[in-house]
């Protein structure tokens, strides 16, 4: 009987990791990681997300900033802004994604970020046109009605 104990384990082990995987990836809605226009993985969904939401950490000064997570309830930007003090300031870069939740956003700068310095992410909505404007791409708003920022600071 001992000799059937390692079998089944390792049966039930491999049935738990496909399970995972199937639960994880296959479901509707979902599909496996695909590159994006700048090369990083995108997990896309086939759905919007809901609720706007960035996710980025503080990171080296240079050319882009790397973005984490982003999730957008419809296509738009997600923005790279410099601060003056406690205000927002010059947007530094934009990309441009689809509806949905996508991972690992590189967004390419105008100029590079300087070291120790402060910056803040931004999501605005796309006009239409395909083509960031402050003026016409307007904010996209959190639950509580105001834009969602996400800061961070080079190091």
């Amino acid at each position: 009987m001992n000799k059937f104990v390692l079998p089944i384990t390792a049966i039930i082990l491999i049935a738990t990791i496909v399970w995972l995987l199937y639960a994880t990836w296959l479901q509707p809605g979902h599909s496996a990681p695909a590159p994006d226009e700048s090369g990083a993985a995108v997990y896309a969904q086939q759905y919007a997300s809901t609720t706007p939401l960035i996710r980025v950490r503080d990171q080296a000064a240079g050319p882009s900033v790397l973005i984490e997570a982003v999730g957008l309830p419809r296509a738009g930007w997600v923005v790279v802004h410099e601060m003056i003090g406690s205000h927002i300031g010059n947007a530094l870069g934009a990309a441009r994604r689809d509806a949905g939740v996508h991972s690992l956003v590189s967004v390419e700068l105008l100029r590079n970020t300087a070291t120790t310095s402060p910056y803040a992410v931004i999501l605005y909505e796309d006009d239409g046109d395909r083509e960031f404007e402050l003026r016409t791409d307007l904010p996209i708003l959190a639950a509580e009605g105001d834009p969602l920022i996400a800061m961070f600071t080079t190091q």
